[in-house]
């Protein structure tokens, strides 16, 4: 995937910061967005290389945000990561992202994370 984008959409600052840090080290760029209606709003405008999306998120839901991106001819190749601690909402998004995680992620997600990225 070489240097393009990465959208990372997480509301955990935390988290956000440690995923990114991570994906740097890896050599990937991110846009970091925490809100749910500011991503969409980045969408309608970008084109990331992948996006990694947490689940819950103020104002608009990552099942939302996964819907918009399927339905959106300009995005619905894109490879799509969900992240999150709600068993229920990985199935629901399941059929739709590439992979889903449960959220704490471990070393060997993060790893399985990095190899999807870039191949």
């Amino acid at each position: 995937m070489s240097t393009a984008t990465v959208l990372l959409i997480e509301d955990d600052a935390a988290l956000s910061a440690i995923m990114n840090e991570i994906l740097t080290f890896e050599g990937l760029v991110c846009e970091i967005i925490q809100d749910g209606q500011a991503a969409l709003d980045w969408l309608r405008n970008h084109v990331p290389a992948a996006v990694i999306l947490d689940i819950h998120l103020p104002h608009v839901s990552g099942i939302e945000i996964l819907h918009y991106i399927r339905s959106d001819e300009r995005l619905a190749h894109l490879p799509v990561i969900a992240a999150t601690a709600d068993v229920d909402a990985a199935g629901i998004v399941s059929t739709q992202a590439d992979l889903v995680f449960i959220k704490p992620m471990d070393l060997e997600q993060f790893d399985e994370m990095i190899e999807f990225l870039r191949a």
